[in-house]
């Protein structure tokens, strides 16, 4: 096909518009929205809290996955039923980030978990016992009640950059007017995390800003265990980072999300890599 020299003038426009979208990235990325909850939600431990359409599955990590909020606080909250990352929850701790540019950075965090005789801010695991040493302790932590708490290795936070960046702090897991988090087995044996964090502890003032074009990112992130192989060769490299958050996720699937039931090689190899969930341009609503 031939085309005339005014024909190739009249493409050129449409041309240099597709090649500067393409440079510029003019289709925009998915925002995910953080809806009202339908009612209260409490530090508690207990997903009863969560209506089905504020809950999303990460189908990599295994895991079930909350963001809410309302004009005073951003909700959290974390189903987890896989016993290896339970296990490496507990050993290593659990972080949760808040990002305020809709990125990945790690200047204001939350960790509960601490883990036991941790590196702060690394997350590696200097403990004596072995991964399957934990995974014995988290048979047992099964047979709670439901709503059961944790013992004293749970009573406490670390809040990191609230006072300042890279400041670190540690106070009870359950503050009046500021932070609260809660971790808690049911009777089946998943484990369920949540955190209330008013908007005021990070100097955020949603109803008066109203900055509709305003994006946050929320990560979760698992320390690491510092395997004995590797005692004296220095720390284990991080992980690949957790899989890709989108949009409102489907409705919680009924029942269990399984358990793993592979060899102590395979469960080793898991503990030695950090587990991260990033859910990246949250915008948060002012109203039901």
């Amino acid at each position: 096909m031939n085309y005339e020299k005014g024909d190739i003038l009249l493409y050129k426009p449409l041309f240099l518009l597709i090649i500067f979208c393409l440079l510029t990235g003019c289709s925009k990325k998915a925002i995910f929205i953080s809806h009202w909850p339908d009612k209260t939600i409490d530090a508690n431990g207990l997903i009863d809290d969560w209506s089905n359409d504020l809950l999303n599955v990460d189908s990599k990590n295994n895991l079930i996955y909350g963001i809410s909020n309302d004009n005073e606080n951003l909700y959290a909250c974390l189903k987890v039923n896989d016993r290896q990352l339970r296990s490496k929850i507990l050993m290593t701790g659990l972080t949760l980030w808040i990002d305020s540019t809709g990125r990945k950075k790690k200047d204001l965090g939350i960790k509960f978990p601490i883990g036991r005789n941790q590196d702060n801010r690394t997350g590696i695991s200097k403990d004596t016992q072995s991964p399957t040493d934990e995974l014995e302790r988290d048979q047992e932590r099964r047979n709670v009640p439901r709503g059961g708490q944790f013992a004293a290795e749970f009573q406490e936070m670390e809040l990191i950059g609230f006072k300042g960046k890279g400041e670190i702090f540690r106070t009870g897991k359950n503050d009046p007017g500021g932070v609260n988090v809660e971790l808690v087995f049911d009777q089946s044996g998943g484990m369920t995390y949540e955190a209330v964090v008013p908007f005021k502890t990070f100097n955020y003032d949603l109803k008066t800003l109203n900055d509709t074009s305003k994006v946050f990112s929320i990560g979760f992130e698992t320390g690491y265990v510092l395997m004995p192989s590797m005692a004296g060769g220095g720390r284990m490299p991080g992980g690949r980072s957790g899989g890709r958050s989108g949009g409102r996720g489907g409705r919680m699937p009924a029942g269990n999300m399984g358990r793993s039931g592979q060899g102590v090689p395979s469960t080793m190899n898991a503990m030695s890599q950090p587990t991260r969930l990033w859910i990246k341009r949250i915008r948060f609503t002012t109203e039901k």
